[in-house]
């Protein structure tokens, strides 16, 4: 179906609603309501494009051994996850990555067998895209390049095979084809009637098998141009539309979190629209919000970047997406907003650097390994880059490199590198917020700043090389957001490494100018790149690093700034280290393994953890608190006010307190203790005191285990310093029977008040103080 998007006034949609037009409701925007009216139309969406990521094999195994069948790896729920993954274009000449016949592959396939010159004979490809609307599909057209044999499967199913032989196989890995110079193109062209039987609404899984057509073959090729799916198509009276090649779609963070960033190329001067909701359910929701692009050129020759920003997007909510130029919609993707709870975590890494190996297909295959452990395991809120995305500014294909399919879901904040500034290319890719007009440009762009959640981050183009622009940008954006926890500024020219660049000139003069700025302006912490080795300083404070009390790995309520230097995340290019001795390093590192930082960011903590990133090992962590002890201090010094005694509670509910309140002392004396501990023992100190107990008052009566001594009732002889038990007044209730039971202590009997004998004895007593009175009153009468 197509959507037309008009912006009507509310007397308009009432004039609509009359006529029974179909309304897709969806948020007015300035008192104008977004209006989609459904029409049967046809439709295209493209799924498969040159930056689509593939899984693949390449090293002369064959996927089906052990299986049911030889084609089972071409099926939904074979296990890929072992394969290299990698986006463009796959090829190989005499076992190099370079042109051949017209072609250029962008990615280098494995040519030969392990120690020999003898062709592997067979590779495979699996990948992944999406349907909506299987019902409105009526067919799915293709175009692909191969070289030598080919063979393409849907969810199992051959649809297309070019060059294959036609005898029974007993395995995979056999030579097939024919010699022909060039890559061959082949065109899918599959009808409602070939596809209906094995199409599944959501992910369908796309299979290619290449062959080599013998052992000494010179080059081998694969590229699978695209995969369009076509809807509610007409009987062919109409002119056939051509499809909108689309590609390198990515997400780039927003100003804040109600909002986000997008960029994809297309290759149509006309610019496209973005439309989003939140995801319901596994088809795209009828009611959607719709923005449009503005497209530029490109760098890329006969494509166009459209960039939109998708705004009003509400916390904690998963949404869908998909780009739109005239009738070609692209597939679905998905991200997540974040929680706005006050915590969140991002994966900070360094210089991708694609090609600088001089080896771009390694280069991005190491790159890609980095970003599936990345979404895999450390699930951040977004990817911040330290810049060198690609090692030529303008090179292409080194940008299809860096630009992994996840990061349609995953938003990135990028920063200019010194291979990035001289290209316009980096800002057609990368949709930054709040970018400068006059501070910080260079060719690539300019200093910019977001929000995420509690946190302000300035991004600094260190290209530019005026600390007195740089200042005040820094200043407008903290002005503009004065109620930030943190403060974070990213560039890419490290000031405090300790490898190759260390004593660059250019370097020193930062060094010299930008640590006292960032001091006045009380920036928490620094994030750098370029020099290709892991450094982490002491707290410093201006230039002068804290090391004092030797290398910690937290610091609680510092007045200095952290600086951290990330080595690189695709391992293109390492440097020693060469300052091995520097100062401000509390910890140093060139392993030669690729690394990403996973920073876990709350209101009170701020913690960098740094893995290889090939096995996930722990290279280092460091956490900064900031915390606030009054409370805690308030409610010790108003418990130690009020001089309670222990004589006026219960054993169990004093001895509470006292563990709280000794707790209490030691982490207000604990210098490096979290808020996390300071909250727990504030509230398990206002628990205990709100738990103490006074004892319970005894009565005699019910307490055979306290004798009574005759004229005392108190059973303490009259000792002025021993405390009185408590006393409960007798009830006028008849004695129960086990009150007349002796009770024994030490072979005596306890006097008990409603025992015969008891009585009797007090009754002489009586009759004894009353003789007493008699004589007495008798004495003063004289009688």
């Amino acid at each position: 179906m197509k959507n037309r998007t008009t912006r009507i006034g509310m007397t308009a949609l009432a004039i609509l609603l009359a006529a029974g037009a179909t309304v897709n409701a969806v948020p007015s925007f300035a008192g104008l309501a977004v209006v989609h009216a459904e029409e049967q139309n046809s439709q295209t969406s493209t799924v498969i494009n040159e930056g689509t990521l593939w899984k693949y094999l390449d090293n002369n195994t064959d996927p089906a051994e052990g299986q049911a069948s030889l084609t089972a790896w071409t099926e939904k729920g074979f296990d890929d996850t072992i394969w290299k993954t990698a986006s463009g274009k796959f090829g190989a000449k005499r076992g190099a990555l370079t042109s051949f016949d017209g072609f250029t592959p962008t990615i280098l396939l494995q040519q030969y067998i392990d120690g020999t010159a003898t062709d592997i004979p067979t590779y495979f490809f699996r990948t992944t895209f999406n349907i909506s609307n299987l019902e409105q599909l009526t067919s799915i057209t293709g175009t692909l390049f191969h070289d030598d044999a080919v063979a393409v499967y849907i969810n199992g199913h051959p649809v297309k095979s070019v060059d294959m032989p036609t005898n029974t196989q007993s395995s995979n890995m056999f030579y097939a084809g024919v010699s022909a110079g060039a890559p061959k193109q082949a065109d899918l062209n599959l009808s409602k009637a070939e596809i209906q039987n094995y199409l599944t609404d959501g992910d369908n899984v796309l299979s290619v098998e290449l062959h080599n057509d013998r052992e000494a073959s010179s080059d081998i090729y694969f590229e699978f141009q695209n995969l369009t799916l076509n809807y509610n198509e007409t009987d062919g009276n109409e002119p056939a539309v051509t499809p909108v090649n689309q590609k390198s779609v990515i997400l780039t963070v927003g100003g804040d979190t109600t909002s986000q960033g997008i960029t994809w190329y297309a290759d149509t001067p006309d610019a496209g629209e973005v439309q989003y909701a939140p995801k319901n359910g596994d088809t795209f929701p009828d009611n959607y919000q719709t923005v449009p692009a503005t497209a530029s050129i490109s760098n890329d020759a006969g494509f166009y970047s459209n960039q939109a920003v998708l705004s009003n997007l509400q916390s904690g909510s998963e949404y869908v997406y998909r780009v739109v130029n005239g009738t070609t919609v692209s597939k679905t993707y998905s991200f997540k907003t974040s929680a706005n709870d006050g915590s969140y975590s991002f994966a900070f890494v360094g210089d991708p650097q694609i090609g600088a190996s001089g080896n771009a297909s390694s280069d991005a295959n190491n790159w890609n390994e980095t970003v599936s452990l990345i979404t895999s395991t450390l699930r951040p809120d977004f990817l911040l880059s330290a810049g060198d995305q690609v090692n030529t500014a303008s090179n292409e294909s080194q940008y299809v490199g860096y630009l992994n399919d996840a990061f349609a879901s995953l938003p990135s904040a990028t920063t200019i590198g010194n291979h990035d500034s001289s290209s316009a290319a980096y800002n057609e890719h990368f949709n930054l917020p709040n970018e400068s007009r006059n501070k910080g440009i260079t060719k690539a762009g300019s200093d910019y700043w977001f929000v995420y959640e509690n946190t302000l981050f300035i991004d600094i183009n260190s290209n530019n090389r005026s600390a007195a622009e740089h200042k005040a940008f820094i200043e407008e954006a903290i002005a503009a957001n004065p109620n930030v926890k943190w403060k974070t500024v990213v560039f890419h020219h490290s000031i405090y490494s300790t490898a190759s660049h260390v004593n660059d000139g250019d370097i020193i003069n930062r060094r010299n100018e930008l640590p006292q700025i960032f001091d006045d302006l009380d920036i928490d912490v620094v994030l750098m790149g370029h020099d290709h080795v892991y450094t982490r300083t002491y707290m410093m404070n201006g230039s002068t690093p804290d090391t004092s009390r030797g290398v910690q790995s937290s610091v609680t309520n510092s007045t200095g700034i952290l600086y951290l230097t990330a080595n690189s995340a695709s391992g293109s290019k390492y440097y020693d280290i060469k300052a091995p001795n520097a100062e401000y390093s509390a910890k140093m590192d060139q392993s030669y393994r690729r690394t990403v930082t996973d920073i876990d960011v709350t209101d009170t903590s701020y913690t960098m953890t740094t893995y290889y990133a090939d096995d996930m090992s722990v290279l280092d962590t460091f956490t900064i608190n900031k915390t606030d002890s009054s409370a805690l201090k308030n409610l010790v010094n108003e418990t130690e006010s009020k001089k309670l005694n222990s004589n006026d509670y219960t054993e169990e509910s004093w001895n509470t307190f006292q563990t709280a309140l000794t707790n209490a002392k030691s982490v207000l004396e604990n210098e490096n203790a979290s808020q996390s501990e300071l909250d727990d023992a504030y509230n398990a100190l206002k628990s205990a005191m709100d738990g103490l107990k006074a004892p319970e008052k005894k009565d005699p009566e019910q307490n055979p285990e306290t004798p009574v001594k005759p004229g005392n009732g108190s059973g303490s002889d009259n000792d002025s310093n021993t405390k009185k038990p408590a006393f409960t007044p007798v009830s006028d209730t008849k004695p129960s029977a086990t009150d007349t039971k002796p009770a024994s202590d030490s072979g005596k009997k306890t006097v008990r008040t409603g025992d015969t004998a008891n009585a009797a004895s007090a009754g002489l007593v009586m009759l004894a103080a009353g003789s007493v009175i008699v004589v007495y009153i008798r004495k003063r009468k004289g009688i």
